[in-house]
């Protein structure tokens, strides 16, 4: 059940608030609403451009505002690379939310995930268009057991995203590999630059075609965040944890443990994995989830032209430097990427 104390990154955590992290969530995107819209966005194939979501803190957690383009260093593979887009304006957020509605959610459970899920949407899921009828915030919703439907394409009408949520039952199994890789399909025919994939889940994978390996690589890939919440029984906190990858022996994917799966994913991403349960206040901390959104900075680069063509994970590095700031700065952003053909621009 939804509820009680949450770790990630080390923390404890509490959590009759998941309705605060969902709603705080939305709020982060929801004055980009009001914002002067920004130059189209499009595609081009001559080169691929790498957009990397960052947030910048100081050592006490508050975030770090008016950065300049100079102020950032992106190393590929240990390379600096120049940046060639730059934004730390409040961008639109297309969000692809993802509802666990297994067997194990039925009763509380499923209606807590609905209130937090709707909460969410009423926020970012609007009839507001930019200039020349582009999308603002908009959101896409897949439900899952042991079968996969989005039961909603990109929207900005939330009207109809709560009714769909409403009308989601509890079902089976969990295919929840499957689910992501659905959301990540969504993902690529986003309107928006700022990507998220926002799942509430409270199992283990047992129906996915997907491996979790396959599924790994693929949300590398991706430009979108994955903030994911899992919520389990006391009895299985006690094997289900973020630090130990099996929660039991032999070590083979079907022992994987579910809460280091979503640790996995959202640190892949520059995301961020929480875990109810009883216990704390979680208020405050998901109002820093929210201003860590809120907050973040947008910047992209072109891979040299020599590793474009490379079919392997590359890793980066984000690295800021402020003399205006005292003491370290701590950042946030993807691990990774993946090089391909194409790209995207400002034009």
């Amino acid at each position: 059940m939804i509820g009680g104390s949450a770790t990630t990154a080390g923390a404890r955590w509490t959590a009759p608030a998941v309705l605060c992290f969902v709603a705080g969530l939305a709020a982060a995107v929801e004055s980009s609403l009001a914002q002067e819209p920004s130059a189209p966005f499009r595609f081009r194939t001559e080169v691929q451009t790498v957009l990397v979501p960052v947030s910048v803190k100081d050592a006490s957690g508050r975030p770090i505002l008016g950065l300049a383009a100079s102020a950032f260093t992106i190393l590929d593979q240990g390379e600096d690379r120049p940046i060639v887009f730059f934004d730390e304006r409040d961008e639109p957020l297309s969000t692809v939310l993802v509802l666990d509605v297994s067997s194990s959610m039925r009763g509380e459970r499923l209606s807590e995930a609905k209130r937090a899920a709707k909460t969410f949407v009423e926020r970012i899921a609007r009839d507001v268009r930019n200039e020349g009828d582009e999308v603002s915030s908009e959101v896409a919703l897949i439900a899952f057991d042991d079968r996969v439907r989005i039961a909603l394409p990109w929207v900005t009408d939330a009207q109809r995203v709560l009714r769909d949520i409403d009308a989601v039952e509890a079902g089976g199994g969990t295919a929840f590999y499957d689910a992501i890789e659905a959301a990540l399909d969504l993902v690529e025919s986003a309107r928006n630059r700022r990507q998220a994939i926002v799942v509430l889940s409270d199992g283990k994978d047992e129906d996915s075609n997907q491996s979790y390996e396959a599924l790994r690589q693929r949300v590398e890939a991706s430009e979108a965040s994955l903030f994911a919440v899992g919520f389990y029984t006391a009895e299985e906190r006690r094997f289900y944890t973020p630090g130990r990858r099996y929660f039991k022996e032999p070590a083979f994917e079907v022992n994987l443990s579910p809460a280091w799966v979503l640790a996995e994913l959202a640190s892949a991403t520059g995301g961020l994995a929480l875990f109810p349960s009883n216990g704390h206040d979680l208020a405050p901390v998901f109002e820093s989830v929210a201003a860590e959104l809120r907050h973040q900075y947008l910047l992209g680069f072109e891979p040299d032209i020599d590793v474009r063509d490379d079919s392997g994970f590359r890793r980066i590095e984000i690295l800021v430097s402020s003399p205006e700031h005292v003491g370290p700065l701590r950042v946030r952003g993807r691990q990774g990427y993946a090089p391909r053909g194409g790209g995207v621009s400002e034009e």
